[in-house]
């Protein structure tokens, strides 16, 4: 199985990080690899829970009651 870690990092309000890590956390597939630091939050994924990664990404984002924006990015290490 592939495996690597996919670093989100978000500008704007900085609760919005925490929210979304706990948010990340909420998911059994995807709890034990999720890590945060000031700046970003580390998923560790692999080829069976990278489509629940996406797919709770953009359910937070659907859920977000805030008016204010906020850019996410996304990048891929490979392990």
């Amino acid at each position: 199985m592939v495996s690597g870690t996919v670093v989100i990092s978000l500008t704007g309000s900085g609760h919005e990080l925490l929210h979304l890590a706990g948010w990340l956390r909420g998911e059994d597939d995807l709890r034990p690899g999720v890590t945060m630091d000031e700046d970003s939050i580390e998923v560790v994924v692999n080829s069976g829970s990278v489509a629940t990664l996406c797919t709770s990404v953009f359910d937070w984002l659907g859920h977000r009651r805030e008016i204010d924006s906020v850019s996410l990015s996304m990048r891929a290490e490979k392990a």
